[in-house]
């Protein structure tokens, strides 16, 4: 949650600071900046997150804050190169079909744990993700989609809960005091529920991966770098 109040305090910010730019050249290379700075940083640390995850689990103890992104750190170049790889994959399928897209989705959705906690780099990382997946995809295409809807119905609850008292304020044109108040909550709860959507799939893959339906894809004599 600490991170993600430093990506959005910091994207607030930065929105603040570019309207005050007469230079709108300098205010777009800021931006880039800062957009590639936080997106990096969260990569980084959604990485450590899920062998924390994975950790607790398996019942051993969770390194250090400290120790954690230390041993993450050298996988953000290789996790951008995972995320290409899928990301092409993906559009491939969309551009063929909306359904060869949704299938690839799921195929190659374990890249960036097969990479974390696996150490498996580019097209190997894909190949394992495939061979966890094959043979009972629809199972897994369910179990990622429903805690995500569950998760989606808790939010939008607690938000319309959360959201009676200002009711008026809400339904006003203007911005008031009550409006930022409910958004600070409503990001809140949200960022509450952030951390559920990254231990279910870690979970899921964990268990995946005591099961194995279809042969691993064989170790790469030679490791992609990124």
């Amino acid at each position: 949650m600490v991170p993600s109040l430093i990506i959005s305090i910091g994207g607030i910010t930065s929105a603040f600071l570019f309207a005050g730019l007469n230079n709108l050249g300098v205010a777009f290379a800021l931006f880039l900046v800062l957009a590639i700075s936080m997106g990096l940083f969260s990569i980084w640390v959604g990485m450590s997150f899920i062998k924390v995850i994975v950790m607790r689990y398996v019942g051993t103890e969770a390194q250090s804050i400290q120790s954690n992104l230390g041993s993450t750190v050298r996988l953000i170049l290789p996790s951008l190169w995972v995320s290409i790889l899928t990301g092409l994959a993906v559009m491939g399928g969309m551009i063929l079909l909306i359904i060869p897209g949704i299938i690839f989705a799921v195929w190659f959705g374990f890249g960036m744990y097969a990479l974390v906690l696996e150490n498996k780099r580019g097209t190997d990382a894909l190949k394992y993700s495939k061979s966890l997946v094959s043979g009972r995809w629809f199972g897994v295409f369910w179990r990622l989609v429903a805690p995500v809807l569950v998760f989606i119905i808790i939010v939008g609850i607690a938000q319309w809960i959360v959201g009676i008292p200002f009711g008026s304020s809400l339904q006003s044109e203007t911005a008031t005091a009550g409006t930022f108040v409910y958004i600070i909550l409503s990001s809140i709860l949200s960022l509450l529920i952030t951390p559920l959507t990254t231990i279910a799939p870690t979970i899921l893959y964990q268990e995946l991966k005591k099961t194995p339906l279809a042969p691993q894809a064989p170790e790469s004599s030679e490791v992609p770098t990124a």
